[in-house]
């Protein structure tokens, strides 16, 4: 590398294409409460099936919870909603129908001594349930009413039993006002981990003591740890991997089963993590999440400002693009070095994708160097026979047999994570392959642009349809020549790596009625349609577009074109859309005026 760029690039999405996850995005949690203060426990009583979202995934922590759904969340917690199933079909409250989606678990929590009736006997399900309520019925669901009622009972004697024992930390409000979801998570959340009150006597020596059990582990039978993610299937981070697809290794030698966790995308990282032990003896894991020991840069391989030296203490490169001065990274003294998911014992300088650092135990030294590089090849060809890509430019034959080679791992996936089949794949298909030796994961885009290059940059961009693109490393930027025109076909970054003259599509054929530019600070031109299909549409045009054959037209000069004595005149056209969906193209043809209804012509804006 005698240069290096400072280009702001998709350094995220690469790392997240290769499972190498980010804190943020290693776990799966709804976006209306990530990061507010309940995150945590949204997430987490979300994997163990306690307390989840609605049906459109938002978990709603500002609104409030009725009597009826802390129901199922307090027998959740106790492990027996295996019970509430058998539960049902009988009606306990004049209230509560059997048809109700509670009546099971309002039957058990009822019998559990949990949750009781009012005065009148009415469970009122559909109520809010109030701050002081939930946590009265976490003191039971826990085992420390007696104490509670040692202190005053209902409900000053459980608020102050709730808050001695951890339950309402972090959470605060007044006795009688309605609890927030977000609330209840909290205070569900903190109740995990509390020890439990249970009777150690009978008869003249009743007791009840403080004991070393909790709801997770007695109850849920969950346990939870924290460690670094040191193997996945691909790689450990000292050396080879033995492992399953499907496990991960956390400290030395502990292995677990990932089930619906992301637990292997966390490869390197400090984690706290929540794992069940099957009965066949397997510990699989429910939920891995990045502790705050963690900290991570990812720099993309233009922004380097220098190569990489293997044996160096330490990585500059560029912050941003208007970023002068380079920064410093500092790497332990024994670092790892993982290379597209593989350890290996060198650094080396990728020409695509970026480097990510992380530092996985908080002393600001950077302890993991991950490298992922990719290349591009856009699809001429596939035999499903021999398992091989061609490439429409310079590059090999790409052999994904795994017949040949038992230990390869083939990943495709589409530009949303999306797995896809070998059988899938097509001509002009852009694939952007992270390899090594046993190693291939695949990142297919299929979205392209049409028309022609208008303008170029000084660093190789092009400007079509009035937006501008980088060219991929797979291209030469100068072979891609103003005028021409065609399909441009991207990678998953939104840069140019595939060209094909022949792919133009179809023009669009329809009837002009009325053009004119918009009002407003920034005036753009909007056209009015009657396309083939009948319809009456209106597409709005870039600042410059292609008109009668001629790229990078300004809007106003199209409009002056199109009239006739001042007016536009109404006329047969074909068009083109960009991938915005504006009129990247227009071409006017013989007027046919006489052709077409008159009220056609009448239509104005």
């Amino acid at each position: 590398m005698s240069k290096f760029k400072r280009i702001i690039s998709l350094a995220v999405g690469t790392v997240m294409a290769l499972g190498i996850a980010s804190p943020a995005a290693a776990f799966n949690i709804a976006d209306d409460v990530a990061g507010t203060k309940y995150a945590e426990a949204a997430t987490v009583l979300g994997a163990l099936g306690i307390m989840v979202g609605d049906d459109n995934g938002a978990f709603r922590p500002d609104d409030n919870i009725s009597r009826a759904e802390f129901a199922k969340i307090a027998v959740h917690a106790l492990g027996i909603e295996n019970i509430a199933s058998s539960n049902q079909g009988v009606s306990v409250f004049p209230d509560v129908s059997t048809s109700h989606w509670a009546n099971g678990y309002i039957n058990v929590a009822s019998s559990q001594g949990l949750i009781v009736g009012d005065d009148t006997g009415t469970f009122r399900p559909e109520d809010n349930i109030s701050y002081q309520e939930a946590a009265t019925i976490l003191i039971r669901v826990l085992g420390h009413e007696p104490a509670a009622k040692s202190k005053g009972g209902y409900p000053s004697g459980y608020l102050v039993q709730a808050e001695q024992i951890g339950v309402t930390k972090d959470v605060s409000s007044t006795s009688t006002a309605a609890a927030s979801r977000g609330m209840v998570a909290q205070m569900t959340f903190n109740s995990l981990t509390v020890n439990l009150m249970e009777q150690t006597g009978f008869g003249n020596n009743l007791n009840y003591e403080v004991v070393d059990k909790t709801l997770l582990e007695d109850k849920l039978d969950v346990f939870y740890d924290t460690g670094v993610i040191t193997g996945n299937v691909h790689t450990k981070i000292n050396g080879a991997s033995a492992l399953k697809d499907g496990q991960v290794e956390i400290g030395n030698g502990n292995v677990f089963e990932v089930g619906n966790s992301d637990a292997d995308k966390l490869l390197g990282y400090n984690v706290n993590y929540y794992y069940k032990e099957n009965k066949n003896d397997d510990n699989e894991i429910i939920l891995a999440q990045p502790t705050k020991r963690n900290s991570e840069v990812k720099i993309d391989v233009n922004n380097l400002a220098e190569e990489l030296i293997e044996g160096a203490n330490s990585i500059s490169y560029y912050a941003d693009e208007n970023d002068s001065r380079a920064t410093k990274a500092n790497l332990a003294d024994k670092y790892t070095v993982i290379y597209n998911q593989k350890y290996q014992d060198a650094l080396q300088n990728p020409e695509t994708g970026n480097v990510t650092l992380l530092d996985n135990d908080g002393d600001s030294i950077y302890d993991i160097v991950f490298i992922n590089e990719h290349v591009n090849y856009v699809i001429d060809d596939i035999s499903t026979f021999a398992m091989k890509i061609y490439d429409k430019y310079d590059n090999e034959p790409l052999n994904l047999d795994t017949t040949a080679n038992k230990n390869l791992k083939v990943f495709i996936q589409d530009t949303e994570g999306n797995e896809l089949a070998f059988e899938d794949l097509k001509e002009w298909d852009v694939l952007s392959v992270y390899k090594n030796t046993d190693y291939v994961n695949m990142i297919v885009s299929r979205n392209s642009v049409q028309g022609a290059i208008e303008e170029s940059g000084d660093k190789g961009e092009k400007v079509i349809a009035g937006k501008e693109y980088e060219v991929a490393g797979n291209l030469n930027a100068n072979d891609l020549e103003l005028e021409m025109e065609g399909t441009f076909y991207l990678d998953f970054e939104g840069k140019i790596a595939g060209y094909d003259a022949t792919a133009r599509q179809t023009s669009n054929y329809a009837y002009l009625l009325d053009a004119a530019m918009t009002s407003g600070l920034n005036p753009v031109l909007s056209v009015k349609l009657f396309d083939a299909k009948g319809n009456e549409v209106i597409y709005n045009a870039p600042d410059k577009l292609r008109f009668n054959g001629t790229s990078g037209v300004q809007s106003a000069t199209v409009l002056e074109s199109l009239k006739d004595d001042g007016t536009v005149k109404p006329q047969l056209i074909t068009y083109e859309l960009n991938s915005d969906g504006k009129i990247a193209e227009i071409v006017t043809a013989e007027d046919k005026t006489e052709n077409f209804p008159s009220s056609f012509l009448k239509s104005t804006f």
